[in-house]
């Protein structure tokens, strides 16, 4: 119950849940379920913003962990760890816990974690990267995720949804590096993952994820000067960001859209879609800025508990 109130976005609701079935696991004695949902309750604490609960319940996870000599476990707590510190912007210390991750699955013959390990570093690498070097080396992580997941052959949709979110990724390193090099090769493997990312997502109905990979095929249309081609598929796109949309992602709609008018010289357009990329981007921020407010408020109120 907890877990689908948390994949709903309702932490607050979850949490209570959560805490009654660790009550349970502890009452008893079993440690691996215990553990298991201190790193549940530590991702729950960190999207409520209280980062001394976070460090504390993966902790209590990893402790018991060790005791049991859970491989498996341990390198979870690990995973997580990089990922909070990953959310912090914390470079040097999510690089850290995600090679600690990546040595552990090699250990245990769990290819899919393993994989999404691999994935993981490279998702960071790329986000934080400044060099040329480091995209290689974001490719390089991203292409062994890629290799391990396409050994998996399983129905499951999880599994799926990850091999194709990767191919996503990578596809977009592969444009940066056709953009850096001029190299078209790069930008023909772009398409290549690009367009199965796009395709399973529409299908699937991950709305989100396929306006996010569309925006890469827009960089490698632009790679190719095929504005006519960018500007048509964008405006395809417009029925997957409507008025529901969320504010960011209204806002990166017009932003991408002012960039192929400005790259067609039709500045007029241009200017409309700045405009609202303006809007958006502002009202995103004021947004934000009141959820940090609340977040501060929850924060104080359950530390006050």
């Amino acid at each position: 119950i907890a877990w689908g109130y948390y994949m709903k976005n309702q932490s607050k609701v979850a949490l209570p849940y959560l805490i009654k079935s660790i009550n349970l696991a502890v009452n008893n004695n079993n440690e691996n379920i215990a553990s298991q949902n201190y790193v549940f309750l530590a991702k729950i604490y960190e999207e409520l913003s209280n980062p001394d609960s976070i460090n504390r319940y993966i902790n209590l996870a990893l402790e018991i962990a060790i005791k049991n000599k859970d491989t498996s476990q341990i390198s979870y707590c690990y995973r997580t760890l990089g990922m909070v510190f990953f959310n912090k912007a914390c470079v040097k210390e999510a690089k850290q816990y995600f090679i600690k991750a990546i040595a552990l699955d090699s250990l245990t013959g769990d290819t899919l974690q393993y994989a999404y390990d691999y994935f993981r570093m490279g998702e960071f690498i790329s986000i934080n990267a400044e060099k040329k070097e480091e995209l290689y080396t974001a490719k390089k992580y991203l292409t062994k995720s890629v290799r391990l997941q396409d050994l998996i052959n399983s129905n499951d949709e999880y599994h799926k949804s990850n091999k194709y979110l990767t191919y996503g990724v990578l596809a977009d390193i592969f444009i940066q590096i056709a953009e850096l090099t001029g190299n078209n090769i790069y930008a023909d493997s772009c398409f290549y993952y690009i367009k199965k990312s796009i395709d399973y997502f529409i299908k699937q109905g991950l709305i989100d994820n396929a306006v996010s990979c569309g925006y890469t095929y827009v960089k490698y249309l632009k790679y190719y000067k095929k504005y006519d081609e960018a500007l048509a598929f964008l405006k395809r796109q417009k029925k997957y960001v409507d008025d529901d949309s969320s504010l960011s992602s209204l806002r990166d709609y017009y932003n991408e859209l002012k960039e192929i008018y400005i790259c067609l010289n039709d500045y007029k357009n241009a200017y409309e879609c700045y405009d609202k990329y303006t809007e958006y981007r502002e009202a995103d921020f004021n947004d934000s800025s009141m959820n940090a407010l609340a977040e501060m408020k929850t924060e104080q109120a359950m530390m006050i508990e």
